[in-house]
């Protein structure tokens, strides 16, 4: 299916994460995103759904988003773990006062998270 000459895709957001992944909500996954921060507990667990997903269901690709990057988290590549890094999002103080404030995050396009998702989701298309 293509929308706008792109292919369409359909979002899951699976707040439980290995929860919904050991139940196989999902049987086949194009493309699994982690999302993390840099912590050591964040980063564990992103490995653990990775690995429990490549058992219980097909899943083409898989990679990992880090969030709320600042300038001076010194990251290389991996950042300790054995998915591919698409990329990071730094922190940023508009997206916190909008979600304080109830607004969408859809309005932000000058944010420089919003920019880098953007680019993100650009090269995962």
């Amino acid at each position: 299916m293509f929308e706008g000459g792109r292919r369409s895709r359909n979002t899951i957001d699976g707040e439980a994460g290995i929860e919904q992944v050991n139940r196989r909500v999902m049987e086949t996954v194009t493309q699994l995103l982690l999302v993390s921060d840099l912590s050591k507990k964040g980063l564990n667990v992103a490995e653990t759904i990775a690995a429990v997903a490549d058992k219980a269901m097909h899943c083409e690709k898989k990679g990992l988003i880090i969030n709320r990057v600042k300038p001076t988290d010194d990251i290389d590549s991996s950042v300790g773990t054995h998915l591919e890094l698409y990329g990071r999002l730094p922190e940023d103080d508009q997206i916190r006062l909008a979600d304080m404030k109830g607004e969408s995050l859809l309005s932000l396009e000058n944010s420089t998270a919003y920019q880098e998702l953007t680019r993100i989701a650009d090269l995962l298309i």
